[in-house]
């Protein structure tokens, strides 16, 4: 990190890349982060050399575009040539963007689906949890009938 601080200079400087630029200590560990105090909301400094790891993880979680990363990234965090980067990053269109991207939608055809003849006689079962505890039960039991 400190030569990530040295390209920039000191993090205390009054203007980096017309930001004002503060470090403020950690309330859990001992360390410290960089972040912009310039603009209506404080957002992280983010070195280059942790750029990469931070626009995969957020474009990674659903692969959104190239508007919608660069909103997601540019309202958390701040740094030099960073819409350049995003662009050329998004771009890129990566095998994990191609597997999640829609071809062709396959309509099956209707079929003739035969009803229960009684109650009971098709019933579904499932467990779904783990909920936030309620009367000291954090599980339920869902029983859907299909006759009904």
């Amino acid at each position: 990190m400190a030569a990530e601080k040295c390209c920039i200079g000191s993090p205390l400087d009054e203007n980096v890349f017309g930001l004002q630029i503060q470090e403020f200590s950690l309330t859990i560990g001992n360390g410290t982060i960089i972040c912009a105090v310039s603009i209506a909301s404080n957002r992280r400094f983010v070195p280059l050399s942790h750029y990469c790891h931070v626009f995969s993880f957020l474009h990674n979680l659903s692969q959104p575009g190239s508007r919608a990363d660069h909103k997601l990234v540019s309202d958390r965090f701040v740094r030099s040539k960073m819409h350049k980067d995003m662009r050329a990053s998004s771009r890129g269109g990566g095998l994990g963007c191609e597997c999640i991207k829609v071809q062709q939608h396959n309509k099956p055809p209707i079929g003739t689906y035969p009803s229960p003849d009684a109650r009971f006689s098709h019933v579904h079962l499932d467990i779904a949890g783990n909920l936030p505890p309620f009367k000291g039960c954090s599980y339920l039991l869902t029983c859907v009938n299909r006759f009904t």
